[in-house]
Formats: C-alpha cells, structure tokens, sequence
C-alpha cells in the first residue's frame, strides 16, 4: 500500500482543509430528537413502577 504526498507543503493551505458553519442563535440550545425523550420518558415511568411494584411486594411480605 503506497500513499501520495504532495511535493511541496506550499501547495496545501488551510483553506482547502476549511469549512463554512451556520452562524449559532442568540437563546437557542442543542436539539434533541423526540424518539430520545421519548426513551427518556419511557424509562423514567418504568423506574417509577419498576419501584412501586417493588415497593408493594415488599408491603405484602412484611405483613406476612
């Protein structure tokens, strides 16, 4: 396997390395996908009745 270098470091600049980005937004924050909160939500509500669940069992064992 060979790799092609350019001759001259002259010939490289950092334009062709550069890339124009979207200028940022006063207030706005990092976007999130509805489908992650709603896992997000799903496994919050599953802790919480994972929890009850537990919490009931152990209610019945005790009185026992």
């Amino acid at each position: 396997m060979s790799t092609t270098f350019p001759r001259s470091s002259s010939t490289v600049n950092g334009c062709e390395l550069s890339h124009a980005i979207a200028p940022t937004r006063e207030g706005s924050s990092p976007s999130i996908s509805n489908s992650a909160v709603a896992d997000v939500v799903w496994y919050v509500v599953q802790s919480i009745m994972l929890s009850w669940v537990a919490a009931m069992v152990l209610s019945m064992v005790v009185k026992k």
